[in-house]
């Protein structure tokens, strides 16, 4: 079978998704398993895990606002947590029974991400 007939579907890796979260965020890593949801046409859950993150974000901004000590774990731990969730049980849990799928690029969320980084960056080097 040619590339160019290959018709699985194509999905952003679980590994990708959980690093995405890491540095971007839960709602960046949410964003990319609402692409994959899109992809296997499980769009009902799209809703869910995307005000699953807003909620969890919530609650980590709070702690991140609140945090007066300048310990750095408040920031990459939720992350840590929200990565593994949604790379693990979230996964088997609504995607489940997908066949093999190929790998979407992972380009145009890095140039995002490089965007979003470098922007914060420089408004706070300014």
């Amino acid at each position: 079978m040619s590339a160019s007939s290959d018709q699985r579907t194509a999905l952003y890796s679980r590994i990708f998704i959980a690093i995405y979260t890491i540095l971007m965020t839960p709602i960046g890593g949410a964003i990319l398993f609402c692409v994959n949801l899109r992809n296997t046409g499980r769009l009902k859950s799209i809703p869910f895990v995307m005000l699953g993150a807003m909620i969890f974000e919530y609650f980590h901004l709070q702690m991140i606002l609140h945090n007066h000590t300048g310990r750095t774990d408040v920031i990459f731990v939720p992350s840590l947590i929200f990565a593994f969730l949604l790379s693990f049980p979230v996964w088997h849990l609504l995607l489940r029974g997908i066949p093999p799928y190929k790998l979407l690029p992972a380009w145009v969320p890095l140039i995002i991400m490089a965007v979003v980084w470098l922007g914060i960056i420089a408004y706070f080097n300014i």
